[in-house]
């Protein structure tokens, strides 16, 4: 402290929220700015929204982490006076869940389901028809080549080479005894 030329801390003024959240500000007037202190120390905007504090004030949040006005506890009423909405999240969670969080019941949701599949089914049987009629149309071609030639379809062929008889080598000839290597395999292919 006495190096950064610090007499005394800054100390933040913390209250209470009537739900136990500890808010901080510098002070606690309009204009000011006010964070919720967590957990693990770390300090979050305020949202926007009207906050009892542990001392029946009420704090107005008008934009996220600023302080718009504090309201004074206002006395006690023969009836007991309405809740004031912590904010607009809170006051979201008193309505039906379906409604404030825009959740599908289950109801919803199989009549959902159940538009799907018969779109899957219209799909399949369009595409099924359009395979047929591919069908059809290749048959019908293939039909009209078949027409179209004079005459009747032949059988495939098949491959019959016709049988050589190897002769063997007289290796007691003169072109055995006396030839190259090269000259004997030419005499092989030229029988």
């Amino acid at each position: 402290m006495k190096i950064l030329n610090m007499s005394e801390m800054i100390k933040l003024a913390q209250e209470t929220l009537e739900n136990g959240t500890v808010i901080e500000a510098d002070e606690f007037v309009a204009g000011a700015d006010v964070f919720i202190v967590t957990e693990d120390g770390e300090n979050v905007a305020l949202p926007v929204g009207e906050y009892i504090m542990a001392d029946g004030r009420v704090l107005v949040v008008s934009s996220e982490g600023v302080i718009g006005e504090i309201k004074e506890a206002s006395a006690p009423e023969a009836e007991a006076p309405a809740p004031v909405e912590a904010n607009e999240d809170e006051k979201k969670e008193d309505e039906t869940p379906a409604e404030a969080l825009n959740y599908v019941t289950k109801e919803e949701l199989a009549q959902v389901v159940d538009e799907i599949k018969m779109m899957i089914e219209e799909v399949v049987k369009e595409m099924a028809e359009e395979v047929a009629e591919e069908k059809v149309e290749e048959k019908k071609e293939e039909e009209k080549v078949a027409m179209s030639s004079n005459r009747p379809a032949r059988k495939p062929m098949r491959h019959k080479p016709e049988a050589k008889t190897a002769k063997p080598l007289d290796l007691n000839s003169d072109v055995a005894k006396n030839a190259t290597t090269f000259e004997r395999v030419m005499a092989k292919l030229a029988q």
